[in-house]
């Protein structure tokens, strides 16, 4: 198939390829804040008792610890900012604490992160969507006997909350978490504009645990457009559309992670088939709204790396 030529854009200085074939993608640093959305993410104050033995901090509540059998308190002697820290000793696994309000929206995007010290124990605490359970997960296996911080990020698809939850037996202690929206137009950076759609589009993505990175395609602008990622928060690669500001998931499945396996997309007219390495995602589907032409690289937290991109309609 013959290529076609692209407009060049200037991205750093630096003229991209004309021929699109082998562009590596600028790093993409997301805007991130500034406001925090946690109430008391620092876990300070005049704990609440909620039920003998259970002491949560002011704006977070009780969420599956049980009297009798688990206990949650407030810990001034080993924290990792301010003054205190919410400790809390479970026997079953995803019980913990829960944010009292909801601070996630439709359609926006997040970055959580978590700091958690494990006495000893389950293996492992973390923060999640406690409305969707599997939307953002901010995994953390903690060091006995330190502090240990996890980053996650994703799309929230539903208004939600967010709780604190350890693995069965965890006996530890959390603290300094944050919730913070992301400004969706710094997760792009753009790559060139094609005469066309249809084609192969190539990226070779690397992304940390519990974040997405991969290539927008058919971009008209920040709200019409293509997603293309791998997400290593549900384990899976998809591709979503934003149409007119609304997103839609168009095909989403499993996949085995690699770092810098090939995401690939082929378009034939509005047949969209979505591949990674080298096995066929889902099934192929239909897009036949109006979108654009521009390609992206797409990053949801700063460190990961799109890859080398080539697009050739």
């Amino acid at each position: 198939m013959n290529k076609a030529p692209i407009i060049p854009v200037l991205l750093s200085g630096v003229s991209v390829n004309p021929l699109f074939t082998g562009v590596t993608c600028p790093a993409i640093v997301p805007t991130v804040g500034p406001t925090e959305l946690l109430t008391n993410p620092g876990f300070e104050g005049t704990y609440d008792t909620e039920a003998s033995g259970i002491d949560v901090a002011p704006g977070w509540s009780n969420s599956g610890l049980d009297t009798g059998t688990d206990t949650a308190s407030k810990e001034t002697s080993i924290f990792h900012g301010g003054s205190a820290s919410q400790k809390f000793v479970n026997d079953a696994a995803n019980e913990g604490i829960a944010h009292d309000a909801n601070v996630l929206a439709t359609g926006k995007w997040y970055q959580i992160s978590l700091w958690a010290y494990r006495n000893s124990g389950g293996s492992s605490a973390r923060m999640r969507d406690t409305i969707l359970a599997t939307l953002i997960d901010t995994g953390l296996f903690a060091t006995t006997g330190a502090w240990s911080q996890a980053i996650g990020t994703g799309r929230s698809t539903g208004a939600g909350s967010l709780g604190v939850q350890g693995s069965a037996g965890w006996n530890g202690q959390v603290d300094d978490a944050s919730c913070m929206e992301i400004d969706f137009a710094s997760m792009l950076t753009s790559l060139g504009s094609l005469t066309g759609r249809d084609g192969t589009y190539i990226c070779k993505p690397t992304a940390a645990a519990c974040t997405q990175v991969g290539m927008a395609i058919g971009y008209l602008d920040v709200n019409n457009l293509v997603l293309a990622y791998i997400d290593r928060v549900s384990l899976t690669a998809k591709l979503i559309k934003r149409i007119s500001g609304t997103w839609t998931s168009v095909i989403s499945a499993s996949f085995t992670y690699s770092a810098g396996a090939e995401l690939k997309v082929i378009i034939s007219g509005t047949s969209y088939s979505l591949y990674y390495n080298g096995t066929q995602i889902g099934t192929t589907q239909t897009i036949s709204d109006t979108l654009g032409y521009e390609v992206h690289g797409f990053n949801s937290l700063s460190g990961n790396s799109v890859g080398v991109v080539s697009a050739n309609p």
